[in-house]
């Protein structure tokens, strides 16, 4: 395990193609990280035998209802520190989708003794709640510190990726703090078989900017049943809720 939400299943013996490894927990508990096993899919628990390519990463897989903090990666951790945040965002398989997760962040040089008295860092805390409303939202709370000049640069939030996204998304619907939310098409997805939603937006949260708090929400479309026929709708009045909730504890050294 690395965290509460991550399982990665090292290859040990060499010279080989397959490792079996155990996930625990109920029906329904993991994703597969790995695009050798299926990206995005829900992965069976127990013990199992799964696929690991000498020419891919390790068997991984991320816990339904964790929320991971990504950056792409690059030769220095320092590069990779400028890079956007993504979110990947893994729903839980009952009546009301859930995820959550935390981020601490700092300089990344300095080595902290003492969590109590050390003020220069950000916290951050986030949730994901499908509820039966059918609204979609993002909401993110700067609780202190967020527009200040802090000693270290924040990267903007880019790409949000959610596994177990059950009803196809109207992207038109985006909206930023209730103004319409221009994205670039070609960047946005959603896979309905797959159960994937990709939104991918330069600078879609800036967290240097002081804005108290920042909100995204977006309508769905679904099929009903008409006397045996499917109709596709777009939920606008009743939207597929996604609530994401971020609460930036910030601190710095004055």
């Amino acid at each position: 395990m690395w965290g509460s939400g991550v399982m990665v299943v090292p290859v040990i013996t060499p010279d080989v193609d397959s490792v079996r490894g155990y996930l625990p927990g109920p029906t329904g508990s993991w994703y597969s990280m790995s695009n050798a096993h299926q990206y995005g899919s829900v992965q069976p628990t127990g013990f199992s035998t799964f696929s690991a390519p000498r020419d891919t990463p390790l068997p991984c897989f991320i816990r339904a209802g964790s929320i991971i903090p990504k950056q792409r990666p690059d030769i220095t951790t320092t590069a990779t520190r400028m890079h956007e945040f993504q979110l990947l965002i893994a729903l839980t398989q009952d009546s009301m989708p859930k995820a959550q997760g935390e981020l601490y962040w700092d300089d990344g040089e300095i080595f902290v003794d003492d969590i109590t008295s050390y003020k220069d860092y950000i916290y951050l805390e986030y949730s994901m709640l499908v509820e039966t409303k059918n609204m979609a939202m993002l909401m993110i709370n700067c609780s202190f510190g967020c527009g200040s000049k802090p000693s270290f640069s924040i990267p903007t939030l880019d790409k949000i990726e959610v596994f177990g996204h059950a009803f196809e998304p109207d992207l038109t619907s985006l909206k930023l703090n209730d103004k319409q939310l221009k994205v670039d098409a070609s960047k946005c997805s959603y896979d309905k078989d797959k159960q994937i939603l990709l939104i991918d937006t330069p600078q879609l949260i800036d967290f240097s900017k002081d804005a108290p708090v920042w909100h995204i929400s977006w309508s769905e479309k679904r099929n009903i049943e008409n006397n045996g026929n499917s109709i596709g709708i777009a939920r606008h009045s009743d939207m597929l809720i996604l609530l994401v909730s971020f609460v930036f504890i910030c601190h710095f050294y004055v």
